[in-house]
């Protein structure tokens, strides 16, 4: 389905202004996968984030806390008593500043691979969602990559919070619900921008292969950016729920719960034609529930009504495309055979029986060809609602006899004998 312009906004969003030096732009896909051969089903995401990019374009910088820098030649002077511990240097706290993209499976056994860049080795297209990393892709069709970490690299960089391993993906999606309703404050704005997505593809962990299948996929996406991540984090969803009330399979519904922002738990649903909205806050010193409900029916109606509309287009636009396909070789027989009669007429100019036989091959070429350029214009009425069908009588032992002519010219005119039997036929 075809977003709206706020989603699609939202979506294509990128740190403008100071937040280009203090601010987080972060995309998350979760979906699930199968194992290939056993069959065990995985919740897998990928995850582009950007950490107040611009404040080091050219070198990716980690996060520390104070820690002092000792060497083994450092460590034997101070037991030796040669050096004072106090001049040991160490290191500065920084604020961090990178591109960071996150892949792994969540659950039992849970991992999460990671790869660091600056700014400068990553591109961006502005004007059509579209971000390169490595050998990483994200757009708005398709998610690609592939990150190894290992087991040594894993030891000596423990801030990368990045497990061992190797992880590599080749995906496609497409969004089938959204919210435009999220949360945006002074401070950081959230917003589910694909509530249930359908992804298809494969992914494979430490040499283990899973497929992503589009009605299992479970897919979901969301957005987040402003000036920094929230201090406290919790966020669950779901999609195609199944009502404990009636126990009937809901198909289109969904909903997200996603904080805090500023101590505000944020709860999205989505019930099929209708949307609810709850928002934590505090009023007068206690805790209220805001809640928003907006009827979706005569949206949902529009929605299936264009999807109708853009089925018979999509159907009449490949009937056409399929038929434009077939012409180039359509064309060519008639005209191939012209050019045969015209070399037989040639070399039998001094044969009036030959010079009528082909003179009339011409011309049923010369009608099939007519023919072809009709179907095109009646092909082109067809979007107009033009188009006239005719029914009546034919003989087809003259069609026949009118198809072979053409190509029989072909071949004579290269030597090859082309013979068309048929058996006379009664009128019924």
């Amino acid at each position: 389905m075809s977003v709206s312009k706020k989603c699609a906004k939202v979506f294509r969003y990128q740190l403008s202004g100071a937040q280009k030096k203090s601010g987080v732009n972060t995309w998350r896909y979760v979906f699930n996968a199968v194992e290939n051969g056993t069959g065990q089903e995985r919740k897998f995401f990928v995850e582009l984030s950007m950490l107040n990019p611009w404040l080091s374009p050219t070198e990716a910088i980690l996060g520390f806390k104070p820690r002092v820098k000792v060497s083994e030649d450092d460590l034997q002077n101070v037991l030796a008593g040669t050096l004072s511990a106090q001049k040991l240097q160490s290191e500065s706290i920084l604020t961090p500043s990178y591109v960071v993209i996150r892949a792994g499976v969540l659950g039992a056994g849970a991992k999460q691979i990671c790869d660091y860049f600056p700014i400068r080795q990553v591109r961006v297209d502005t004007k059509n969602f579209a971000i390169e990393a490595g050998n990483c892709i994200f757009t708005e069709e398709k998610i690609s990559g592939r990150m190894d970490f290992s087991p040594s690299e894993a030891h000596e960089h423990p801030e990368y919070l990045c497990d061992s391993g190797i992880i590599s993906w080749e995906l496609r999606y497409e969004v089938k619900d959204f919210f435009e309703e999220g949360y945006e404050g002074k401070n950081n704005s959230w917003y589910a921008t694909g509530i249930r997505t359908v992804f298809a593809g494969n992914i494979t962990l430490d040499g283990k292969e899973y497929s992503i299948q589009p009605r299992k996929s479970c897919g979901y996406i969301d957005r987040f950016y402003g000036k920094t991540y929230p201090e406290s984090w919790i966020h669950l969803s779901s999609s195609n729920l199944t009502s404990q009330i009636s126990g009937k399979f809901l198909s289109e519904s969904s909903f997200s719960v996603t904080g805090l922002f500023e101590d505000r738990v944020n709860v999205l649903v989505n019930l099929v034609w209708y949307t609810v909205g709850i928002t934590r806050t505090c009023f007068g010193g206690e805790d209220i529930y805001v809640v928003v409900f907006k009827d979706r029916t005569s949206e949902n109606y529009m929605n299936q009504h264009v999807q109708e509309i853009l089925d018979v287009v999509e159907g009449s636009n490949q009937a056409k495309s399929n038929f434009l396909a077939g012409l180039s070789h359509d064309f060519r027989i008639p005209m191939n055979s012209i050019a045969g009669y015209v070399t037989l007429l040639r070399k039998n100019a001094d044969n009036p029986e030959k010079i009528l036989e082909y003179a009339n091959n011409i011309s049923i070429s010369c009608q099939s060809l007519m023919t072809l350029i009709n179907h095109v214009v009646d092909m082109n009425r067809t979007g107009s609602a033009n188009t006239t069908l005719r029914t009546g009588e034919f003989s087809l032992q003259e069609l026949v006899e009118e198809s072979a002519a053409m190509p029989a010219a072909e071949a004579a005119a290269r030597g090859i004998t082309f013979e068309v039997s048929l058996d006379p036929l009664e009128k019924d």
